[in-house]
């Protein structure tokens, strides 16, 4: 019979800490991202107001853009919520639902986000919002429709990774600076003469917003491209596909989520906040390719499935080298 070595007992629990210590080290990089963000606006709107109104001006640009910066840090996520039209959920309504995050977030050690419902028949998910104690997951009416519940652990485990990672406070700041001219268009009362009648139930847009939409298209985009690496969906997805027990879960709700959201493209979603959503939401629009941030959903399968055929592998030598109570939790025999 072989004999284990105290070094080879520890391994597991020396790969689990190496990954811990990891996950705070992007952490930590991660969090300076929106520091560097709101530094090139605080330079770009002191600058125009010392072009402008020389040092008062400076002062007042200066007192204005703090202000926005505290509406968008405490607010952000509110504002992206009320855009999609989101409606929070209660534990009477989506009992399946908490249970699935309460297990999550219990095995992560992390508090548990508010829950959100999009009525739309898009299936998808996104998380916003400043910090893990700050934090909510909404996911849409299509998506609980085609998701079993192995498949929504693994949506919401990727989810969870966003929220870990600190990535949702610099994707809802970049999706609340650039989506400014959507939202104000969606907040602008309905009483007034454009928004009444029939262009209003058209969707007709004011041509003062479609003016600034269209000034504000480029600068939207060098931010989304620029701040939102597309390597973040692929780690969200390893991460997930390891805290939900099983990476195929994933890569089985991906499978589903990528087709659905062709077939039924999100209304409510804005280039500028489409980064959010598990899958990209605004396939068939060529000219929204510009905030693509998204891998394509058949290459992140295909490391999915990698994944768990590497996983199986480690499974298998464990289990061949050590005795059954120091098999990998959840293994009942050698594979």
């Amino acid at each position: 019979m072989k004999v284990i070595t105290e070094q080879q007992r520890n391994k597991p629990q020396e790969m689990v800490n190496r990954f811990l210590r990891g996950m705070r080290e992007r952490a930590v990089v991660s969090r300076f991202r929106p520091v560097i963000l709101v530094g090139i606006f605080l330079v770009l709107a002191v600058g125009c107001g010392g072009f402008w109104g020389g040092v008062a001006g400076a002062m007042n640009a200066l007192i204005l853009f703090g202000v926005l910066v505290g509406c968008l840090y405490f607010l952000g996520d509110r504002m992206i919520l009320y855009v999609h039209r989101a409606q929070r959920l209660t534990e009477e309504e989506a009992p399946e639902i908490f249970e699935i995050i309460r297990e999550l977030c219990l095995k992560l050690n992390l508090p548990e986000p508010d829950l959100y419902l999009l009525p739309s028949a898009a299936a998808n998910v996104f998380s916003v919002g400043r910090s893990p104690q700050h934090s909510a997951i909404a996911i849409t009416y299509g998506a609980l429709k085609v998701l079993n519940s192995k498949e929504m652990e693994g949506v919401f485990a990727h989810e969870l990774s966003h929220i870990m990672s600190h990535d949702i406070l610099i994707t809802t700041i970049v999706a609340a600076i650039t989506g400014l001219p959507g939202m104000i268009a969606a907040m602008l009362p309905r009483s007034a003469d454009w928004g009444s009648g029939e262009r209003y139930e058209r969707g007709e847009t004011h041509p003062v917003v479609f003016f600034l939409t269209l000034l504000w298209i480029p600068v939207a985009a060098v931010l989304v491209r620029g701040f939102i690496p597309r390597r973040r969906e692929y780690k969200a997805d390893r991460q997930g596909g390891t805290w939900c027990g099983n990476p195929l879960y994933l890569a089985s709700a991906l499978r589903k989520l990528g087709p659905e959201s062709e077939k039924f493209p999100l209304r409510s979603a804005e280039p500028a906040t489409a980064h959010l959503f598990i899958v990209y939401p605004l396939s068939g629009q060529r000219w929204t390719s510009f905030f693509r941030t998204h891998p394509p959903v058949e290459a992140r399968i295909a490391r999915l499935e990698a994944q768990y055929r590497d996983s199986r592998r480690r499974d298998e030598r464990l289990c061949s080298s050590q005795p059954p109570h120091l098999w990998p939790e959840g293994a009942t025999d050698c594979p």
